[in-house]
């Protein structure tokens, strides 16, 4: 009989632990659905953040990469200018050192004319003062007479 007393009172509990077991299933299952809502809210935003820095990045990045291919561009440029004027001046250098070849060659050749004038004038002089001293001396034996300025500069002969 102590069976009776308790049996009535036995679905009642069971219908209440059951409705308080749901509400707690429902309870925790809206808790999970808050907390993956917060999760989910905060990945988007952690996303959208990354994505504002990935964008301003990429825009840094896209200005630095123009900046330098705009650099890459004047560099190009000033080096087709310094390779024309390597060019250029490599042109000159040629035929500059053609003309100072010329040159060393003329002045070799002008050294060689007039050491070549001065041995002729060498040989002129010792010609010329031997002619003097012949005259002098036909002058001296009376063969021709040599008339002479005041400095004694021979002026004129006179042949006896």
């Amino acid at each position: 009989m102590s069976d009776t007393p308790n049996t009535p009172e036995t679905p009642k509990k069971k219908k209440n632990f059951l409705i308080v077991y749901v509400i707690s299933l429902l309870a925790i299952a809206l808790l999970l659905l808050l907390f993956s809502f917060l999760q989910s809210r905060r990945a988007s935003e952690q996303i959208s953040d990354l994505q504002e820095e990935h964008n301003v990045f990429s825009t840094s990045a896209l200005q630095s990469i123009n900046s330098l291919n705009d650099r890459l561009g004047e560099l190009e440029t000033q080096n087709k200018e310094l390779i024309a004027e390597h060019a250029e001046l490599s042109t000159k250098n040629a035929r500059l050192s053609d003309e100072n070849e010329s040159l060393r060659s003329l002045l070799t050749d002008a050294r060689n004319e007039l050491s070549q004038t001065r041995l002729d004038l060498a040989a002129s002089t010792d010609s010329f003062d031997d002619l003097v001293a012949l005259l002098e001396q036909l002058e001296a034996d009376g063969d021709l007479t040599l008339t002479r300025d005041e400095d004694g500069v021979i002026t004129g002969i006179e042949v006896k």
